[in-house]
């Protein structure tokens, strides 16, 4: 009854926290986006769900395609729980996390190259399930405003709908 009764009151000093970060993005391309989430933690572990949208613009690959001209960029939209530990040391903590859910990529795009006579279009979709490993550094700013540094990174690493490293700045505000 007494384990029960301070396990009880240990949840209750449960802390809140909602997050907006901007990413880069890294599989075959870089990419840049936006993270948004929240998290409740209590002592050392953290749960967390997480949504982001990452774009990789096709435009910044025409200098390497020899005067092609290129449209469209491959979209990216990831929902995500997590589920870790973190270690507090004054006003830093560090945070190793398991990171699942949903990504879905939808490639639109257009490729033209008038010299070689070569035109196409791109424009397909694919969703996978998720499956990594993340990082965290966070820096308490003030009593309610942290700055986090996020890395987040498919396992197994590989190109296509999961394969894709995502590293984010932000802001969160702890209740």
């Amino acid at each position: 009854m007494t384990l029960a009764l301070v396990m009880a009151l240990r949840l209750c000093e449960a802390q809140a926290a909602v997050e907006a970060s901007a990413v880069y993005g890294l599989s075959g391309r870089p990419a840049f986006g936006a993270l948004v989430g929240g998290t409740w933690s209590w002592d050392w572990a953290e749960f967390g769900l997480l949504g982001g949208y990452q774009a990789e613009p096709y435009v910044l690959y025409e200098h390497y395609l020899q005067g092609a001209r290129v449209t469209g960029a491959t979209h990216r939209v990831q929902v995500l729980a997590t589920a870790g530990a973190s270690w507090k040391v004054w006003r830093l903590a560090l945070g190793a996390q398991l990171v699942g859910g949903w990504s879905h990529v939808v490639l639109h795009g257009t490729f033209v190259n008038e010299k070689w006579g070569v035109s196409g279009a791109l424009d397909t979709a694919a969703g996978a399930f998720t499956l990594g490993a993340g990082l965290r550094i966070t820096l308490r700013l003030s009593e309610h405003l942290d700055l986090s540094l996020r890395g987040l990174v498919p396992l197994p690493f590989a190109s296509g709908v999961t394969g894709y490293a995502t590293f984010a700045l932000g802001v969160a505000y702890r209740f």
